[in-house]
């Protein structure tokens, strides 16, 4: 499969409308020329995420992610690009063409030959299940737990025969590289001998949002160990960021508003079973930010339904490390230690929905966690489970996704903190105020205690690590200030030449080095190449990341209604005469350290510089003034 022509990659850019494509993803609404939603790359509450028709690019001012129609598409569903040309070339019914030239085959990337492996190894599992000798055994472990041939056909549920070699024999009679076989975590080494992943279990395939296997969950028929065997991560599978089930729930989860969230793939299918099709599972980890991301394109309520056990309460209580992700979340745990799907068969559907739409605020849940065991009827015993509670509230959790500084779980003075400390003091019977105290004084414990962790580590503190983050060397990236003189002059001095088409005109005039930020220099140095701003938005999904975000945010900025000719004139002036303050500057400060009187022959010449410099740069300032007064 070759790569496809750049016409029709062309072409399908063009017939999907951005609004449309983000619109299925992210609520828009039109404010003048531009459309504005809440961010689906981080968390935010207030929108900064713009999309603008006219230019069919998008750019979040919060977090910086910002591109085309095919970025938008390759961040939010995690594929690549042929991926994304793929998918919209489909919504718009138009048909691809390759390039079929000799060798075009190798142009295809790793990812789409694991991606090719792994539904060959889903349709070898599925006809082995079917097979009337091999699968046998599995089709009757399955009957027995009530899986009906409707649910092992949507599930696309199979079996992996015992033998050591089996799935890969039959990969490589389909042209299957070995190599591949492994990456894809097929088969693995064992002693001095490649053996299949899977063997002698039942396959449950794990899909990505396109309903395509990238991975496999393997439970083991008989006394075997592992109960379960899951795919190892693998280029295509990360467990952090998907879950079990989603592509057959994603559109149950927007119909009901609503999803559940279970741990195994048993509990999905024994739900789907009787019904209840909005849930998805975790895939052998914990809840991670990119989970509940990836359920809120979908709906903003998360259930967790956790088994009544011991693990199914740690699995809420892990919940908590989230931080702000959890707080919007509810925790069902059943009772009598029974598990999802036995739940649901014995009592039904409905009385598993009840108990559901009944479910504790994981916050709430924590508190009554903490509390309940302690007796309160003892003075001592309620002061001890005040204090533990509080750790819970003022524990602090990593940001974002396990990076960067720890923070509060949530402030005391919040809605949020607001509620979970009333519910406190109402359940131990302490004033509101007391317990609004304790838990001040305990997230300054916290963060000395991780202050301490830090150094321990040789960690900075994080004042520390900002003043360091604040300084680059010569030639580093960095972020400026925006009320920074020079990233002012130079973005408007980019934008025009991006947005203007008769600036095309001016490019090839710009000194690259009158520029300081090094990705507004790449920016230029690409003008240069290509000649026109234009064509450089049209095609920002080729450019590397942090170009593509200023691209982006460039092309959602407004020009200037009338006299952009002039405009432009007065700001790449502008720009020039910054560029003369650094170079002054630096001309004054080398004088300063020369000796004129050891070596006057170089001190003039540099004198001489100095002056130059001095008389172009009012030069230009008058420039500028003229055409203020124009």
């Amino acid at each position: 499969m070759g790569r496809i022509l750049q016409e029709d990659i062309e072409t399908v850019k063009e017939r999907n409308d951005i609004v449309d494509v983000v619109g299925d993803h992210v609520v828009l609404k039109k404010r003048g020329r531009l459309f504005w939603g809440l961010c689906p790359f981080h968390d935010e509450k207030t929108p900064s995420f713009k999309v603008d028709q006219e230019s069919q690019m998008y750019h979040c001012f919060g977090c910086g992610q910002g591109g085309t129609v095919y970025n938008f598409l390759m961040d939010t569903e995690k594929m690549e690009f042929p991926e994304a040309v793929e998918v919209l070339a489909d919504r718009v019914g138009v048909t691809l063409r390759r390039d079929e030239t000799p060798g075009a085959d190798q142009a295809r990337s790793r990812n789409e030959r694991l991606m090719n492996a792994n539904d060959l190894a889903a349709r070898f599992f599925e006809a082995m299940l079917a097979h009337d000798k091999y699968g046998e055994q599995a089709r009757k472990y399955l009957a027995d737990r009530g899986f009906t041939p409707d649910l092992i056909q949507k599930f696309r549920i199979g079996y992996a025969p015992a033998r050591d070699s089996a799935l890969q024999e039959a990969l490589i009679k389909r042209g299957v590289e070995r190599e591949d076989i492994e990456t894809a975590g097929l088969a693995r080494p064992q002693g001095n001998s490649v053996r299949d992943m899977f063997r002698g279990r039942v396959i449950f395939p794990i899909h990505d949002l396109r309903d395509r296997p990238v991975a496999f969950g393997g439970r083991v028929l008989g006394d075997g160990t592992p109960k379960y065997l899951n795919s190892p991560e693998t280029p295509v599978y990360h467990k952090g960021s998907l879950l079990y089930g989603i592509s057959l729930a994603k559109e149950a989860i927007s119909r009901e508003k609503r999803v559940i969230v279970v741990e195994g793939y048993t509990d999905v299918i024994a739900l789907n079973s009787f019904g209840i099709d909005n849930v998805v599972g975790t895939l052998g980890t914990a809840l991670t930010s990119d989970h509940i991301k990836l359920m809120r394109r979908y709906t903003e309520r998360i259930n967790l339904l956790f088994d009544g056990d011991r693990a199914g309460l740690a699995a809420a209580e892990r919940a908590l490390g989230l931080g702000d992700d959890a707080l919007h979340m509810k925790v069902t745990i059943l009772p009598d230690g029974s598990d999802p799907a036995d739940a649901v068969a014995e009592h039904g559907p409905d009385w598993l929905i009840s108990h559901i739409e009944s479910a504790l605020p994981l916050l709430e849940f924590a508190i009554e966690a903490v509390v309940k065991r302690f007796d309160l009827n003892d003075t001592n015993e309620k002061l001890l489970a005040a204090k533990e509670a509080i750790k819970v509230l003022a524990a602090p959790t990593a940001g974002g996704r396990g990076r960067g500084p720890s923070v509060a779980r949530f402030e005391a003075d919040s809605f949020i903190g607001a509620e979970c400390i009333k519910i406190l003091s109402e359940k131990i019977g302490l004033e509101e105020n007391v317990v609004k105290y304790e838990l001040t004084k305990e997230k300054k414990e916290s963060a000395r205690r991780e202050q301490t962790k830090r150094i321990r580590r040789a960690d900075p503190p994080a004042p520390e690590r900002q003043k360091s983050e604040e300084y680059s060397p010569p030639g580093a990236s960095r972020s400026r200030s925006s009320t920074d003189p020079t990233q002012i002059a130079e973005r408007e001095l980019l934008k025009i030449l991006l947005r203007w088409p008769d600036a095309k005109e001016t490019i090839p005039d710009v000194v690259t080095e009158d520029f300081e930020d090094p990705v507004h220099i790449e920016l230029i140095k690409v003008l240069k190449e290509r000649g026109e701003g234009m064509k450089i938005a049209n095609e920002a999904h080729g450019l590397p990341p942090e170009l593509r975000k200023l691209v982006s945010s460039l092309m959602l900025e407004t020009l200037p209604d009338d006299n952009i000719e002039k405009h432009l004139d007065s700001v790449e002036a502008k720009v020039r005469v910054l560029s003369l303050d650094r170079k002054i500057a630096i001309m004054k400060d080398s004088l300063a350290e020369m000796d004129a009187q050891q070596d006057p022959e170089m001190y003039n010449v540099r004198f001489g510089e100095l002056i130059q410099l001095e008389k172009n740069k009012r030069e230009f300032s008058a420039r500028i003034m003229q055409i203020g007064t124009e």
